[in-house]
């Protein structure tokens, strides 16, 4: 194992150890996104692949979605709900901006507008890692759902502890945990493809040792191949 992997490993064991885990999650659940979350912060700050993520929405977005899922595994589900919904919001103003257009800072439905007519996304939808249009139907539809429960805690808070007490009260929920786990998993897909040109480059167990913490044997053996296929 690589210098690389060997810190991943550490960041992996260490992170499970913190874990709080107030609502029902197994221990295979937490282990299955704790691998994703190190996927992704892998694949940002890897010195091969950080140039080319170097995107303020991005940091963003992967920052609210740590703090989503802090949020989500000590039992408050709603207050998860809305920093996934943030970390949504930034995610496509990331894609955005990646495709050379131009962000609307307050609409969400203009940004991913915006991006449904770049020539960026029309090359995507000829990917066999990221299906593009799944994703962003997959982000547009959470956004929509997590902003009637904005709307709702607030137009329903007379005051400040009603407010909170929305957020912070603990209410398991396997429905958001398989939303939540999808939309993670997705934001590894849509990663790994915009930095194909760097991970190709990979040694190949190197690649194969990351590529296992944010998906099964069978699909890394599959999306091995496909980029193999690449080179």
């Amino acid at each position: 194992m690589n210098e690389n992997l060997d810190d991943i490993d550490n960041q992996y064991h260490r992170l499970l150890a913190l874990m709080p885990k107030k609502i029902d999650l197994d221990d295979q659940d937490l282990e299955l996104l704790l691998g994703k979350l190190i996927f992704i912060k892998s694949i940002l700050s890897r010195v091969e692949t950080r140039r080319l993520f170097k995107e303020k929405h991005l940091s963003e977005s992967f920052s609210f979605l740590l703090e989503s899922f802090a949020s989500l595994v000590s039992g408050e589900v709603n207050g998860s709900k809305l920093l996934l919904r943030v970390s949504i919001d930034c995610m496509i103003k990331f894609l955005v901006v990646h495709a050379s257009g131009k962000v609307d800072e307050h609409h969400f439905s203009t940004n991913l507008h915006t991006y449904y007519q770049s020539a960026e996304y029309l090359s995507l939808k000829n990917s066999t890692i990221c299906n593009i249009d799944v994703f962003l139907g997959q982000l547009n539809s959470a956004y929509d759902h997590f902003s009637v429960l904005t709307h709702n805690i607030n137009t329903a808070s007379a005051d400040l502890s009603s407010f909170f007490s929305q957020i912070f009260q603990v209410n398991s929920s396997a429905e958001y945990l398989l939303e939540f786990n999808d939309i993670v998993t997705n934001y590894c897909s849509l990663l790994l493809v915009l930095s194909l040109s760097s991970v190709q480059r990979w040694e190949n167990a190197d690649r194969i040792e990351t590529l296992k913490l944010a998906f099964g044997n069978n699909k890394v053996a599959r999306l091995n191949a496909i980029i193999q296929s690449m080179t």
